[in-house]
């Protein structure tokens, strides 16, 4: 059985109904300014191409902005992707890269594994697509092209998964672990079928109990723990250079380390999780986004070790104010929820759902997170809809609806006070 259970390309069919495959015709989205004006063929030859030295003419390139290095153009094999043009997509995530990544550094070791790596390739282009997507929706090319370089991008890190560390080696295994964090932000936007499906119903998905197609990202995601294991030799340089991307700024962490440093927990949370004070803050060697077993087992694994680390995050996160640069730690639920929460999921535990659907809520603080948005506010909206027909004991009605308290208040900044477990200080754990 392949430990790395990854999306179907059968999830992101390149055949859209409707679709033909028009006649290709050279177009250039990156030439020079008075071929664009034009509208003519470029053939971007630089410091003055072909045409403007054959006219005599003044040439001069746009400028990309202040800050953003220009992205290294990509193979000519690109083009043969059905959609919107790999160029054209490429323009679009270089000039749009705040937009499209925020908080994300776009720096030259970003752009080195980008012109290496067709899957890293591949999952920017099918970004940059989605993105255009959501600026435009009704442009059909940009559907096709999200489709198509998903599946380019799926396949590349099948190929990949395939391989040994000792094959990959450094950069593999960098351009490895890249793909897969930025899939993630691929996988979470709505689909094109998800949007069609919700113009054409308004119905919760709980009343259809299509949980499996709802987590998809996440089936993703549950991935990346026995894949960041089987590279433990190259994980501390991919850890580096993954910051440089994801959190430069970060002072040696990619994300918050709440594994090894515990941070203050609501001692609401405590109970309603039941974590103990030693559950709560015990410490691992194990980086947390690797925790989680691969190894399946026959029932609903326990609630107490499947949600700490993410008990920990969220609860971080919970007072951490929504700027860009802190959206990476917001994020970091994703990089940490893994294989044993997805099973609670997917087994409706109503208190793993009250976590997840409390951190939809926490990322509806981002109003403006494109790839986000649309998701955390249908299902927080989802969750909270079906948490409210939980049939609750008696015994824990009024920590329930204490809870309750606490998740509708979740898109709140500053959060409602609570009383908080404190992690014992390094000389009381020695004693």
């Amino acid at each position: 059985m392949n430990p790395f259970r990854v999306l179907s390309t059968k999830d992101f069919d390149p055949e859209i109904p409707g679709y033909r495959r028009r006649v290709k015709h050279a177009k250039s989205t990156t030439g020079c300014i008075m071929c664009k004006a034009k509208r003519v063929k470029c053939d971007e030859a630089k410091p003055v191409c072909a045409r403007c030295h054959r006219n005599r003419r003044v040439c001069r390139y746009p400028q990309a902005p202040a800050g953003v290095l220009a992205m290294p153009s990509p193979p000519s094999s690109d083009d043969d992707v059905p959609g919107t043009p790999s160029r054209q997509l490429l323009h679009h995530c270089q000039t749009h890269w705040a937009d499209i990544f925020p908080g994300f550094d776009q720096n030259e070791a970003f752009l080195s594994t980008f012109k290496s790596s067709p899957l890293v390739r591949s999952v920017c282009h099918a970004i940059a697509a989605s993105h255009l997507r959501f600026v435009h929706p009704p442009h059909q090319p940009h559907v096709l092209a999200e489709y198509s370089h998903r599946a380019v991008a799926l396949d590349a890190y099948k190929q990949q998964l395939g391989l040994t560390a000792a094959q990959l080696g450094q950069s593999g295994v960098n351009a490895m672990l890249l793909g897969a964090m930025l899939f993630s932000l691929l996988a979470f936007p709505l689909s094109p079928a998800e949007h069609e499906a919700r113009a054409v119903s308004s119905r919760s998905p709980w009343l259809t109990r299509d949980h499996d197609a709802d987590l998809g990202w996440l089936t993703f995601q549950a991935g990346v723990g026995p894949l960041m294991r089987s590279v433990l030799r190259y994980l501390p340089r991919a850890c580096q250079f993954l910051i440089t991307i994801f959190s430069p700024q970060a002072g040696g962490a990619m994300f918050p380390n709440v594994a090894l440093q515990p941070p203050p927990v609501p001692r609401l949370w405590a109970q309603f999780f039941e974590l103990d004070e030693e559950d709560l803050f015990a410490q691992s060697s194990v980086p947390a986004t690797a925790s989680s077993s691969s190894t399946p087992t026959s029932g609903p694994p326990p609630l107490a070790s499947s949600v700490r680390l993410l008990v920990r995050m969220t609860a971080l996160v919970r007072g951490l104010e929504p700027t860009p640069a802190n959206s990476v730690a917001y994020l970091s639920f994703m990089f940490k929820a893994q294989r044993d929460f997805r099973a609670l999921l997917l087994t409706e535990h109503p208190r793993a759902w009250w976590l997840y659907g409390y951190w939809a809520g926490l990322m509806r603080r981002f109003p403006n997170l494109w790839w986000c948005r649309e998701r955390a506010d249908g299902q927080y909206a989802s969750v909270k809809e079906w948490l409210a027909r939980v049939d609750v004991d008696r015994k824990d009605r009024k920590i329930w609806g204490q809870m309750m308290d606490e998740y509708h208040a979740a898109s709140e900044y500053p959060p409602p006070e609570l009383e908080m477990v404190f992690p014992p200080d390094e000389e009381e754990a020695e004693e």
